[in-house]
């Protein structure tokens, strides 16, 4: 009697759990680097916008002041959220930095006619200040100090990987001084 021993043309039990089990294990790790991609492009992102939002304010004070004829004396080597110009065309320029934005008010003093904001709302400001150098004797221009923490509205109830903040500090000497 011939033994006759039929051969199927299919895979066995084996082979497929195998397969499915290597294409399961390349999915996961394929998709978390896709995840791992798009969360980077979100933090990237934020701090691009966090950015923008402090050198845009940083260029706006930095050419004010450098072109102020004087600063407020009051707060010669005395930290403040605020810092009062007198501008070139006898109106003064007063930013300020408190509840959490920073502001320009323009203007007749004391009552100011425009007010606009140097960053977007969102963003917010913490741990601003201003601090007038005035050199003993009055030989050299008087120059300015700021600084302040910029960060993206909102983000405390962020996780960390979507937080995003900045710290700004400059000096700027007062070009046009007597």
């Amino acid at each position: 009697m011939k033994l006759l021993i039929k051969k199927n043309g299919g895979y066995s039990f084996i082979e497929m759990l195998v397969v499915i089990t290597l294409i399961a294990i390349l999915g996961t790790i394929t998709s978390e680097a896709f995840i791992l991609g798009l969360k980077a492009q979100g933090k990237s992102e934020i701090l691009k916008e966090v950015k923008q939002n402090a050198d845009y304010a940083g260029q706006v004070m930095d050419s004010m002041i450098r072109n102020a004829e004087n600063v407020d004396e009051s707060l010669c080597n005395a930290n403040s959220e605020s810092l009062t110009i007198l501008n070139r065309d006898g109106l003064t320029t007063t930013f300020d930095c408190s509840n959490e934005k920073l502001s320009s008010v323009s203007g007749e003093f004391p009552v100011p006619t425009v007010s606009q904001a140097l960053v977007s709302t969102r963003v917010k400001i913490e741990a601003c200040n201003f601090r007038v150098i005035c050199p003993t004797p009055p030989l050299a221009p008087k120059y300015v100090l700021y600084n302040f923490t910029i960060s993206q509205a909102g983000g405390g109830d962020q996780a960390v990987e979507k937080q995003a903040f900045l710290e700004y500090q400059t000096t700027v000497s007062l070009r046009n001084y007597e």
